[in-house]
């Protein structure tokens, strides 16, 4: 019990010491954690359920038959997609919030600046930061961290909706989404580490 208790002594007293404004993007990305998750778990009902009444209802089948079907692996392979979404989402949720609590204030509002032409449903899902000088892109399957000092190119590709596909070479190529309102912000910041660093623009 005194052990819990130091340490949420410790988390309020160290929530005390980040601003107002870090501690307000910190709610909104763990309400778009919460957001996505709800989202993620009402899909997988949706689609077990369509199933299911597809199965009993419209083919007139027993529960007992469904697991013979040869669309229950599907419906188990979408499941556990999902499960792996809702694993993605709460380990990005969980680094960053760490990077934001470790981030400069120069570091934090360029964040800030990047995200603020964003919808709700992005401007708290970064997909690149900055945190004390180290680049962090957060792509489809795991959150990379490179040196940008070290980026020897940059280049992008149209994707659907309103976003890039970004291929950075440091020098491994990574290949991530970037919003196109924030991609601008990506190139100003390569070029603050490296001037030397091909850098292709974008041209509205």
């Amino acid at each position: 019990m005194y052990i819990c208790s130091a340490n949420l002594y410790t988390l309020n007293f160290y929530l005390k010491m980040l601003s107002l404004d870090r501690l307000k993007y910190i709610e909104g990305i763990q309400k778009y954690a919460r957001f996505s998750v709800v989202t993620t778990i009402a899909i997988a009902i949706v689609v077990l359920t369509i199933f299911i009444v597809n199965q009993t209802v419209i083919k007139e089948k027993t529960l007992s038959d469904i697991p013979s079907s040869p669309f229950f692996s599907v419906i188990i392979i979408t499941l556990l997609l999902y499960c792996f979404v809702f694993y993605r989402i709460k380990k990005r949720t969980k680094r960053l919030q760490e990077l934001i609590e470790q981030m400069t204030e120069e570091e934090f509002q360029f964040l800030l600046q990047a995200q603020s032409s964003l919808s709700f449903y992005y401007k708290y899902a970064p997909t690149f930061v900055i945190c004390c000088d180290r680049l962090y892109l957060f792509t489809l399957f795991e959150i990379k961290e490179i040196d940008p000092k070290k980026v020897e190119k940059v280049a992008y590709h149209y994707a659907r909706g309103g976003s890039f596909l970004v291929e950075i070479q440091s020098p491994e190529t990574t290949k991530f989404e970037v919003y196109t309102s924030a991609y601008p912000y990506l190139e100003r910041l390569i070029r603050k580490y490296n001037p030397n660093a091909d850098i292709e623009v974008y041209k509205l």
